[in-house]
Formats: structure tokens, C-alpha cells, sequence
């Protein structure tokens, strides 16, 4: 089974206006300001930077990897990656440990008055680590970056049949879409 998630909001005051702290920072320096670093106490939500791909691997293993693999595929398409402007890892960080992470990739398209859309893949949360809102935080600032690039919706697939793993994507503002028996399950969340 695979499931489809998407987020809608019409609300798009994140272009206008972010409260950061106690500061109010306006326009698309607020994006900006937002991309780059976020803290909240001993965490730090970001984009991953190019020589953490082996702390990237590791947290992977919590995910549905048995090794953490090394050849020169894995290296080239890690190039590939940091090279893509488009191509964002967001990961939590907690005391200097990547914790947590997601995928979030922007898709450029010719409809919706030429307005991309993003994916979201490969969220994961260190076992430890679970349950304290390090993913949730990572999927609100991919919703950002999505929204700072004009993205018409974001979408995120799901192979999980896991009930818990389904109400955290819903909690996290994204609706199962309808589905046909024998066909995969959707879910998607508009901006």
C-alpha cells in the first residue's frame, strides 16, 4: 500500500510576517531568516551541510536501512544532491547529533500558473528520540521552504500501514486523500 499525503493552507502570512522569538521580521527576509537556522532550546533545525552525509546514513538506519553503504554510487548521487538547488535535507539537530530529518524537493511545473509543488520522502527520527516533535518540526520547515518558492501543495508518500505513523502525518496537517479498493491510498496537503 501506498499512501499520498498533502497540505493545504491558505493562510500564506509566512511570506508577510514571522515571529521568530520575540521578533517580528517582515517580507522575504523572514523566509530567509527561517531557511537558515531555526532554534528552539538545545535543538537547531536547518538544511544538512555537505560533510554530514555519514551522520545523515546513520539516521537512516532508523529508518529501513540494514548497513550504511559506501561505493562510488552513493557518493556520486550525494554530489548530485548538494548540487541541486532544489534538493533540500532538513535535519533537527540536538546537541550537536542529528536527530531527525526529511527530504523536501521542490518540482518545477508548467500548470497552476507555473507554480512548482514539493515532495516530501525519507522522514525519519533517531528510535531515542520519538514522540518530542523533531519530525514535526522538520516537515514545518519544509512547509516553509515549500511556501518561500511559490509551491502550489506538497505531497508526501507512505508505504506504512502503521496507524501512529498515519496520525502523525495528520497531525502534522496533512489529510489522507480517498482511495479505490486495489489502488494505492492519498493523502496531500495544499499551501
Amino acid at each position: 500500500m501506498m499512501t499520498i499525503l498533502y497540505q493545504s493552507n491558505d493562510d500564506l502570512s509566512i511570506r508577510n510576517f514571522l515571529f521568530y522569538g520575540k521578533e517580528l521580521v517582515f517580507g522575504f527576509a523572514a523566509v530567509l531568516y527561517w531557511r537558515q537556522i531555526s532554534r528552539k532550546g538545545d535543538r537547531m533545525i536547518r538544511e544538512i551541510r555537505n560533510n554530514e552525509l555519514n551522520e545523515l546514513l546513520r539516521l537512516y538506519l532508523h529508518l529501513h536501512e540494514d548497513s550504511v553503504p559506501d561505493d562510488d554510487r552513493l557518493r556520486h548521487t550525494w554530489e548530485r544532491i548538494c548540487a541541486d538547488d532544489n534538493h533540500h535535507i532538513i535535519v533537527n539537530e540536538v546537541d550537536g547529533e542529528i536527530v531527525s530529518s526529511c527530504v523536501c524537493v521542490i518540482i518545477p511545473n508548467l500548470t497552476r500558473n507555473v507554480r512548482p509543488y514539493a515532495l516530501i520522502e525519507n522522514v525519519v527520527t533517531h528510535f531515542e528520540y520519538r514522540g518530542k516533535g523533531y519530525a514535526t518540526a522538520c516537515l514545518e520547515y519544509a512547509r516553509d521552504l515549500a511556501k518561500s518558492a511559490g509551491c502550489y501543495k506538497m505531497m508526501l508518500l507512505t508505504g506504512s500501514k502503521d496507524e501512529s505513523t498515519l496520525h502523525f502525518y495528520q497531525r502534522a496537517g496533512y489529510i489522507t486523500a480517498p482511495t479505490k479498493p486495489r489502488l494505492f491510498s492519498g493523502c496531500r496537503r495544499m499551501l
